[in-house]
């Protein structure tokens, strides 16, 4: 899951937009208007995004062999 303002001034939308392209499966949620805090600028609505999440994705389960392997591809 992946929550992004496009008014963020940090750290610029296009980079959500390339880590959801980067991690298979992922979910991108763009708060229009938001800044870098938009869990705080639109709390409901966050609430909203992250409880549908929570009810509507089925939870990874990784070996710690699993888990290792994928960080470890990652510094590749």
């Amino acid at each position: 899951m992946i929550v992004w303002g496009d008014n963020d001034h940090i750290i610029p939308v296009q980079q959500g937009y390339e880590a959801h392209d980067t991690i298979p499966g992922s979910r991108i949620e763009i708060f229009e208007g938001a800044g870098h805090f938009p869990h705080c600028e639109e709390p409901e609505r966050f609430v909203e995004v992250l409880t549908d999440f929570m009810t509507s994705t089925a939870p990874a389960f990784l070996s710690p062999a699993q888990f290792q392997e994928l960080l470890q591809a990652a510094d590749r």
